[in-house]
């Protein structure tokens, strides 16, 4: 009896963690890959008048390296940026 409740509590610590670790890749993936992107291409097609980057939004698995590097650095930068005036702005 033992042994079932021993496997059973295996089982759901397993279920658990897999969970735990697909819900934190979401969220690594949204917060440090995905959002900025699209706020680097935003800023940069503002910027460039529509030019540059010249792949669409969705198409960041698409683009070269260089054109997926900057729109993914200045959405970094930006966020950065943001969350250092509101923590000046609140203190």
């Amino acid at each position: 009896m033992e042994e079932l409740i021993e496997g059973g509590l295996r089982l759901f610590g397993r279920a658990l963690y897999l969970l735990v670790r697909v819900l934190l890749w979401g969220i690594i993936e949204l917060s440090l890959y995905k959002l900025p992107w699209m706020l680097g291409w935003l800023i940069l097609r503002t910027l460039t008048g529509g030019r540059y980057p010249s792949c669409t939004i969705h198409q960041h698995d698409q683009a070269g390296v260089l054109e997926s590097l900057i729109p993914l650095l200045v959405g970094l930068a930006s966020l950065i940026a943001l969350g250092t005036w509101l923590a000046h702005l609140l203190a």
